[in-house]
């Protein structure tokens, strides 16, 4: 998503960064809303993942507090005969350095992360937290963290 969404944005001086596990924030370094995600869905044996981005949304059309748009951001709505079919290839090319285990994506997802170095706090099932600071990403699908 950040791949496809970057260069709509960049233009106009605004930033993307990543959050863990799958959100795009965009907006300036003080004020950044989510806007793309993927969510996924698992009933076995089968996995529904859908991606959203918020393109012509007013600011108070947007989902929830902390939300923004191409719109509310400045930016002219893309055609999206052309973003959609971009985006699909740019997941693709990702889902190919994910299986050949490329070390250029983990690099990028590092350059690119709001959460790695920050304190994180995760909520596990049953309501269980767990939290600490200096998370790295590691070579495995996981994202590390160090208590404290």
């Amino acid at each position: 998503m950040i791949d496809a969404v970057t260069p709509l944005i960049a233009a106009g001086g605004i930033e993307a960064r990543l959050k863990w596990p799958n959100d795009v924030l965009a907006g300036s370094a003080a004020a950044m809303g989510k806007l793309a995600g993927i969510l996924a869905e698992v009933a076995q044996p089968f996995a529904v993942i859908g991606v959203g981005l918020n393109v012509t949304q007013d600011p108070e059309e947007v989902d929830g507090p902390g939300a923004t748009s191409l719109f509310d951001l400045g930016v002219a709505a893309p055609d999206r005969n052309q973003l959609i079919p971009g985006l699909l290839r740019g997941l693709a090319a990702r889902i190919a350095q994910w299986h050949d285990a490329d070390a250029l994506l983990a690099s990028d997802y590092r350059a690119r992360s709001l959460t790695i170095g920050s304190r994180v706090r995760v909520q596990l099932p049953g309501g269980t937290t767990s939290s600490g600071s200096r998370a790295t990403l590691t070579t495995g699908p996981a994202l590390c963290r160090n208590r404290g």
